[in-house]
């Protein structure tokens, strides 16, 4: 049984890992900007544990100590946690690294790099996704993955790698091996596709699939963003002016461009 502060967010797989495995979590720290979903509130309920909001903190390390945590995890943080070399911590995180190093490489992964798919455990250092390897899976990829499915796999698997590491911690973490000194690419943060009268179908729907919500928009006749919530279409030749608007049931936009139409659901 391990005493462990959580950083970031999981899904309900984790729950039932750290139920059946006997684990404690000592706090919550999430990135929600005051509002936490049903599964952080339940993790935080059964576990009697208290969610923090404030970006992790040097001196949040002590408070650590002093409850007892023997062990960091960070799933899906958004910043550089400070390290203690007397605290272990260890890093979720959705690519085969080094390869993907940085805030998005499934959207990457994706993208342009599939062969990156996978999980790495890895400790946290002070660099960024660069610490010794406790366990790494590959992930195959099928045709029906997109941003949603992968990072739902990567729950469901990296708690079950968690529940192997924890089962003999010690033992995992004297285990783990360097990484190599650099990947293959790295995982910037990308910028923001925008749907527009030159857009072809391919293109949108591959950078949906890969980025989704908030990196894809499509910019009206008049100027105004707005974001899709969801994006399908199909390839047609048609007389149409690209970037005219078929139809607009006030909920899904019906958009022609270059070599078919778009169905966009869309908020703004």
């Amino acid at each position: 049984m391990m005493r462990i502060a959580l950083l970031g967010g999981v899904d309900g797989s984790w729950a039932a890992m750290l139920r059946a495995g006997g684990h404690v979590l000592t706090s919550i720290w999430t990135a929600g900007g005051g509002q936490i979903g049903e599964i952080t509130a339940a993790l935080a309920a059964e576990h009697h544990c208290p969610v923090f909001f404030h970006r992790f903190r040097r001196d949040d390390l002590a408070m650590l100590r002093q409850t007892g945590t023997g062990l960091v995890v960070v799933v899906g943080y958004p910043w550089l946690v400070p390290v203690d070399p007397a605290l272990p911590a260890v890093n979720i995180h959705p690519s085969l690294l080094p390869d993907g190093r940085g805030p998005a490489p499934v959207q990457w992964i994706l993208a342009t790099h599939p062969a990156s798919a996978g999980i790495t455990v890895h400790k946290l250092t002070a660099e960024a996704d660069a610490g010794d390897i406790l366990a790494q899976e590959p992930m195959t990829l099928t045709a029906t993955d997109d941003l949603h499915t992968v990072f739902a796999r990567t729950y469901w698997r990296s708690a079950q790698m968690m529940a192997a590491i924890l089962a003999d911690f010690p033992r995992a973490w004297a285990a783990a091996v360097p990484q190599p000194a650099t990947g293959r690419w790295p995982a910037s943060h990308p910028g923001v596709f925008t749907i527009g009268p030159t857009t072809r179908v391919g293109d949108a729907l591959h950078h949906w699939r890969a980025f989704g919500p908030g990196l894809v928009a499509w910019k009206e006749g008049e100027g105004r963003t707005r974001w899709p919530v969801a994006v399908r279409g199909w390839q047609e030749a048609h007389g149409l002016t690209p970037g005219m608007v078929v139809s607009d049931d006030g909920r899904i936009v019906t958009l022609a461009v270059m070599d078919g139409f778009l169905l966009i659901e869309a908020t703004g």
